[in-house]
């Protein structure tokens, strides 16, 4: 079962939205760096994936969330076809 879970807009997150996500901020010009991701489901939750398609092989980077709303995530793109 996927549990809803909002970016910081309020928007659902889904499979195959392209979000982006707070990574660090730099410490010379504290300049704040992102990592780009989509999403899937994997055995039932909701999982990030690299831009090139390649699943991670260790510590699939995923969603445990119930009803949880994301801070340091934005969805950048959304599947046209849900």
């Amino acid at each position: 079962m996927i549990h809803e879970i909002k970016d910081k807009k309020g928007n659902q997150i889904r499979e195959g939205d392209l979000i982006k996500i707070y990574h660090f901020t730099a410490a010379y010009r504290r300049k704040k760096h992102y990592m780009f991701k989509l999403v899937y489901i994997f055995e039932g939750y909701l999982r990030c994936a690299h831009l090139d398609g390649r699943l991670p092989e260790f510590g699939m980077h995923g969603f445990d969330a119930r009803g949880l709303k994301l801070y340091d995530f934005e969805i950048i793109s959304t599947r046209i076809d849900q």
